[in-house]
């Protein structure tokens, strides 16, 4: 992880790493899915299987994404344009998945109900001890 995090790699790469090692995503999800169709105009770059048997998405951003914007007029921070962006493509794709139900359970096996999205984005370790905080 990181050399790929030196070498600023794309996106494509770190998707890549993250299919080899799933164990970075903790011990919540106990499969990843070959597919990430989740509509007919929509991928994701994982759905995984949770504890629960259920389908969850999880979205990646590069490590150099910024994640939070500092307001100094009120002195507090605020969602980057990017990481505003990733959120509005995280709830499309929940709409979408929610839409494809059937698809998914009919082609793929994957059972959708209630679908939760992981974004995976940036870094914390620029983070101030302020921002830290928050």
């Amino acid at each position: 992880m990181q050399e790929l995090i030196a070498a600023d790699a794309t996106e494509l790469r770190f998707q890549e790493w993250f299919e080899g090692n799933t164990w970075a995503f903790g011990v919540e999800y106990i499969k990843i899915y070959k597919t990430s169709r989740i509509g007919i105009h929509s991928d994701s770059d994982f759905i995984a299987q949770s504890l629960d048997q259920y389908a969850d998405l999880i979205e990646l951003k590069r490590p150099n994404t910024p994640l939070l914007i500092h307001d100094k007029s009120h002195n507090d921070y605020y969602p980057s344009g990017e990481l505003s962006k990733a959120i509005g493509q995280a709830v499309n794709y929940l709409h979408a998945m929610e839409g494809s139900r059937a698809e998914l359970q009919e082609q793929d096996g994957i059972t959708v109900l209630k679908p939760r999205i992981k974004i995976i984005a940036g870094m914390t370790n620029g983070f101030t001890p302020q921002l830290g905080e928050v």
